[in-house]
């Protein structure tokens, strides 16, 4: 089992699993997705974390794809 975490969604992030982590575009994962959100009261405030993929390497890559796509048309 591995955890990480990335501060921002990158578009090469299957293949940095396959090379730092030694994952396989078969192997199974699991993607969260939380915000971070600057409040009067607090310096920081994170929200809960959100379930958003469940999956193969290979499938998060297509996710990844389409996930690029909409934040690009806006």
């Amino acid at each position: 089992m591995h955890v990480t975490t990335f501060k921002y969604c990158y578009p090469n992030i299957p293949e940095m699993l396959i090379d730092q982590y030694g994952l396989e575009w078969e192997d199974k994962i699991i993607v969260y997705v939380t915000k971070e959100l600057c409040l009067p009261n607090f310096s920081r405030y994170r929200t809960r974390f959100k379930k958003v993929f469940y999956g193969s390497l290979k499938d998060y890559k297509g996710y990844l794809r389409g996930f690029m796509r909409k934040t690009r048309k806006g």
